[in-house]
């Protein structure tokens, strides 16, 4: 079988971005030397929408997630995705996140990172480095393990794009979400 042509790999250890974690991120992006403000509020919106959407990192970077796919409303933000693995038929599926009274809000992140890009057009990717070059996962993860250890997190390494879905699957089950109901986030 497939254990005798690679050995016995051992998973790596993948730790999950909590609430704790989450606002120690924000923080240490906030002040981040190494990013502008404009770059500083995409990391952030990106962090806390992927937290709250339930997201695989992969399905909200890279060119192919459009400035259009995100809308406001007073419902909150709307992240449409063209695919999903939540998504069987292939047509898509929005995510809506509704707006909280806590600093850690993804709705005001957004608001504050699209209302700072008003310039870029639908068709540009919808998270993008004030230079217009796209986030992707490889980006992404290296500025979170950087915010992490400037925060002193000694095992920054075992953080990865996947621990926001982690952490917020994590986060549901202690606040007593049914295990079917975040299964099928």
């Amino acid at each position: 079988g497939i254990s005798r042509c690679h050995g016995n790999q051992v998973a790596a250890t993948r730790l999950p971005i909590t609430l704790s974690v989450l606002q120690q991120l924000i923080t240490e992006c906030q002040s981040s030397p190494l990013h502008n403000t404009t770059d500083r509020l995409m990391l952030q919106c990106v962090m806390l929408v992927a937290f709250y959407g339930f997201l695989r990192i992969s399905e909200c970077t890279g060119p192919h997630i459009k400035r259009r796919c995100m809308t406001l409303s007073s419902h909150g933000v709307t992240l449409h995705l063209s695919t999903s693995k939540t998504d069987p038929t292939g047509k898509g599926v929005d995510i809506l996140i509704g707006p909280a009274d806590i600093p850690l809000c993804a709705v005001a992140a957004a608001r504050n990172y699209l209302e700072a890009t008003p310039s870029r057009h639908g068709e540009a990717a919808l998270f993008c480095y004030d230079n217009g070059q796209p986030l992707t996962r490889q980006t992404f993860t290296a500025a979170v393990r950087a915010f992490l250890s400037s925060s002193g997190h000694q095992q920054s390494h075992h953080y990865s794009s996947h621990s926001f879905r982690i952490g917020a699957a994590t986060t549901a089950a202690a606040a007593g979400v049914p295990e079917s109901t975040i299964r099928a986030a």
